[in-house]
């Protein structure tokens, strides 16, 4: 599992949006993919394409942590290095 984009350290002056990607496989297959932006859950899907939509203009200016946690049909939890951009 990865945050396929932004890429780390994505400089976000200028733009209005960002679209997250993250991708995820398991041999049991993912059940569940949820994103986060600095902590808080802003988006949980259940099928590909894992994708959100950020409104980078109404974040703050400084770093901004995008994370994402994944489930497969087991119950396990995968979780990738997280990705910063800075507004």
């Amino acid at each position: 599992m990865a945050v396929a984009s932004p890429a780390n350290g994505t400089q976000a002056g200028g733009v209005n949006t960002i679209k997250i990607n993250v991708s995820a496989t398991d041999n049991a297959g993912v059940t569940q993919v949820s994103i986060y932006i600095d902590g808080v859950a802003v988006n949980t899907q259940t099928a590909p394409p894992y994708s959100y939509t950020w409104n980078v203009k109404k974040a703050g200016a400084g770093i901004h942590v995008i994370t994402a946690n994944a489930w497969d049909a087991a119950g396990n939890m995968g979780i990738p290095l997280p990705a910063t951009v800075t507004k």
